[in-house]
Order: structure tokens, then C-alpha cells, then sequence
């Protein structure tokens, strides 16, 4: 029988460290760390991060078409992201959780190309770019540390879309990113086995491709076969040898 005790992530989470859970596995902590201490000794003085900055569910960090301004880290809570079709239709392009950085992609543009909402209370740092940029231009140290967020970013979108560019069928395609987010939530030192789906299952379904009575039917049939504990939108993966076996050999849906 699960309890609310059993799941411990995400809403709330910031109230158990000052420094937010998310915190000792951000990818920018060496840029946070290295900016309060050299870069902020720097002739302006200037603040690089803007730390924890509360974003509401249902808030929108920044909209398509917004001017560029900072890379958004997310400190606890969860946002989607995501863009319209042509045709007016809305296409999702990711789930974000906390340590992870959101809105690289307007580096270039200089605007934002999609919008970001929160899908339950979030806090966000803000590295500001335009100060970023200066610091850089100031220390190799500070150069070397952005290449490397770049290439962990560019690392983690591979390890997210890899096993769902594989995937052919309905099945693989659910079994595949709950193994997925299961690996995102373990390389920030939360647990592998239970965590909360900030998610609809519409928008599950919009993200993978599935209509949302698939998505709600796979979660039916896992739960059926003993592979996951549901409750609400919290998880449990109960079997994951078998559900990896359904990632990758499962049969048409």
C-alpha cells in the first residue's frame, strides 16, 4: 500500500536544504561556484546568477518570441516546454526536472523560439548571458566551464532522445522514457524507482506521439502486469529488467 510517505520529490522538496536538493548535481554548480567567488571579485562586481526565483504553476518562465536574457537552471518543481505547428497545433518538446537548464537554444537567436511553463511551483536560477559573456571574455577558467555545461547539455538531450528515437511501437515508446526519466532523476541523486509525473497524460502523449487514450492505457497494462505502482501521478517502477525488455523488444500496439 503507497502512502504519500513513500514519495518524497519535487513539490516541497526546496523546504529540506537552503541550498535546494537540486543543487549538489546542477550542471551549472561550478559556474555558480566559480561566479561567487573569482567572477564576483571582478572590476564591476557583477552577479552573475539570480537565484531561486519562484515561478507558479501555470507561470510561463519566458514565451516564445521573449528576448534572450539568461539560461534558466531549475532549482526544484518541473516545466514543459513547447512550440506551435504550422498548422496552429501545439507540439511539446520537453519535460524539464530539477539541475537541468532550459533555454540554450536562444543563444544564437536571441530570442526565446518556444515557451516554458511550470507544471507544479518551480524555483529557477538565472545565469545572466550578458554578464556571462563578460566574465568569460575575462577568464579562460570561466571559458573552460561553459564548454563543459555545453557538452553535458548536449550529452543529456542525447541520453533523453536516443531510446525514443528507436522505439517503433506505443509500448516501447512509454516504457522507454519512464526508463529514461528513471536515469534523469538518478543523476540527480533522487530515487530511481519512485517520482512524480508533473505531466498530463495528454501531454505524455502529445511528446511521444501517442493520443492520450494510448498513454492512459499503457499505464493501465503496466500496472496490470505488476511492472509499475500508480497513484495519482506518482510512480513506482516495480520490475525494471521487464520493462526494459518492453523498451526494446515490445511487440506493435
Amino acid at each position: 500500500m503507497l502512502t504519500e510517505d513513500h514519495f518524497t520529490l519535487s513539490e516541497g522538496a526546496e523546504h529540506n536544504n537552503p541550498r535546494f536538493l537540486a543543487c549538489k548535481y546542477c550542471r551549472a554548480l561550478s559556474l555558480c561556484e566559480f561566479s561567487s567567488g573569482e567572477g564576483r571579485q571582478s572590476k564591476n562586481d557583477r552577479k552573475i546568477i539570480k537565484r531561486h526565483r519562484k515561478i507558479r504553476r501555470g507561470e510561463f518562465p519566458y514565451r516564445a518570441g521573449d528576448p534572450f536574457h539568461s539560461i534558466c537552471v531549475i532549482c526544484s518543481g518541473a516545466v514543459k516546454t513547447y512550440a506551435l505547428n504550422r498548422d496552429g497545433s501545439v507540439q511539446i518538446t520537453g519535460f524539464h526536472i530539477s539541475g537541468e537548464l532550459m533555454g540554450l537554444n536562444a543563444v544564437n537567436t536571441k530570442q526565446h523560439t518556444c515557451d516554458a511553463v511550470a507544471l507544479e511551483n518551480t524555483y529557477i536560477c538565472e545565469i545572466l548571458y550578458s554578464h556571462l559573456q563578460e566574465l568569460c571574455d575575462e577568464s579562460f577558467i570561466a571559458r573552460r566551464l561553459i564548454f563543459r555545461i555545453l557538452g553535458d547539455q548536449i550529452a543529456h538531450d542525447q541520453m533523453v532522445l536516443m531510446p525514443l528515437i528507436g522505439a517503433k511501437s506505443a509500448t516501447q515508446k512509454l516504457a522507454a522514457y519512464l526508463l529514461s526519466l528513471s536515469q534523469r532523476f538518478e543523476r540527480r541523486g533522487l530515487s530511481t524507482d519512485e517520482f512524480r509525473l508533473s505531466m498530463s497524460r495528454g501531454d505524455l502523449g502529445n511528446y511521444l506521439g501517442l493520443a492520450k487514450e494510448t498513454v492512459s492505457r499503457l499505464f493501465s497494462r503496466f500496472v496490470d502486469e505488476g511492472l509499475i505502482t500508480l497513484k495519482a501521478r506518482h510512480i513506482r517502477i516495480n520490475d525494471r529488467k521487464r520493462l526494459t525488455l518492453m523498451a526494446t523488444k515490445a511487440p506493435s500496439v
